[in-house]
């Protein structure tokens, strides 16, 4: 099976459908289901979301073979560790229990 790339263009609706595991990857920058037809740019805007690190993340866990190390260098460590952070929650919170 082919992965198709995920874009900034792209409706996040579409990214979900495309691969449902994205929904809790959503949920840990915050986005929670009401996005509509609202596309990945106009949602990162409007939560105030850096647009690359989303989108990085988001093709990662898309795509097992991507991982764009070199990118994910290129963001400030508190971002990163932000979203670590998140994760970190949503598996004690939500995956354990």
């Amino acid at each position: 099976m082919k992965h198709l790339p995920i874009y900034a263009s792209m409706k996040l609706a579409d990214a979900i459908h495309l691969n449902y595991l994205l929904l809790p990857v959503t949920g840990r920058f915050g986005i929670e289901l009401g996005f509509g037809n609202k596309t990945i740019k106009d949602v990162c805007n409007e939560k105030n979301i850096n647009i690359d690190f989303f989108l990085e993340i988001l093709n990662s866990f898309h795509n097992s073979d991507y991982f764009a190390s070199d990118q994910l260098q290129s963001y400030p460590s508190t971002m990163v560790v932000d979203y670590l952070v998140r994760t970190h929650s949503y598996y004690i919170d939500v995956k354990i229990p």
